[in-house]
């Protein structure tokens, strides 16, 4: 069978998505890496392997992936809003303008991952590892990333009004001209992280580490913080508009 040949449009038939999803995996199994096409919202693949798969705009809505080694794959443009990612290998996995909307990803492995201008409103990161990715204009309003380490990763131009980073390790990340309006980065890692330009106005920085982060131009008017919470050498947090709770 061709390695480009189209992976056919499942139907509505729980059954029938279930054999082509099997379908699939045999091609894989026999060494075939290029699925075109592919629509199976919904289906069951725990702790699947589909390393340096490229599945460029799939369709997975819904699909439960726990555990699967997802290492490298390539789902851009892919629709995985509600799937189930749980603790899955995405190292290195291209992610471009995908959408994971709602998606659960608590735990999972995305170091190095490519996912600029992906769709993660609403995401379930909690504890993940998105040490060095790539999330440039990422769309990621009302995220839960607590616990996670984004440390190096690059979030430049995000958006990420209310998302939630609480104690989440962010240093050395870059998050210039980013959205961070009304975030919860209480006991997060800010240590030398690019926050030049960034808005973050309104956001919650108590117990917050931002030792020799760069604050140039960042809009801080109406974030409060707290004596827990650490400064570049000689920022004065008042003159700023910060407010103490």
């Amino acid at each position: 069978m061709s390695r480009s040949q189209p992976f056919p449009n499942p139907l509505a038939d729980p059954h029938q998505r279930a054999e082509q999803a099997a379908e699939l995996l045999e091609r894989y199994g026999k060494g075939e890496r290029v699925f075109k096409a592919v629509a199976l919202g919904d289906i069951d693949w725990a702790g699947v392997t589909l390393a340096f798969a490229k599945m460029p705009q799939a369709d997975l809505q819904g699909a439960s992936l726990p555990y699967a080694d997802l290492s490298r794959i390539d789902w851009s443009e892919a629709e995985l809003s509600f799937a189930n990612l749980t603790g899955s290998n995405l190292r290195g996995a291209i992610l471009k303008a995908a959408n994971l909307n709602q998606a659960h990803l608590p735990f999972s492995k995305l170091l190095g991952a490519y996912l600029v201008g992906a769709s993660l409103i609403r995401t379930d990161l909690v504890g993940a590892n998105l040490m060095a990715a790539n999330l440039s204009g990422a769309q990621m309003q009302e995220a839960n990333l607590t616990q996670a380490n984004l440390r190096g990763a690059n979030l430049q131009g995000c958006f990420l009004r209310r998302a939630n980073f609480s104690q989440a390790s962010l240093s050395q990340a870059n998050l210039r001209g980013s959205d961070l309006m009304a975030c919860n980065l209480i006991a997060a890692n800010l240590q030398e992280a690019n926050l030049r330009e960034a808005n973050l106005r309104e956001a919650n920085l108590r117990g917050c580490n931002l030792r020799g982060s760069n604050l140039r131009e960042a809009r801080l008017r109406e974030a409060y913080y707290d004596d827990t919470t650490l400064f570049p050498l000689g920022f004065d947090p008042i003159k700023r508009g910060l407010r103490c709770r």
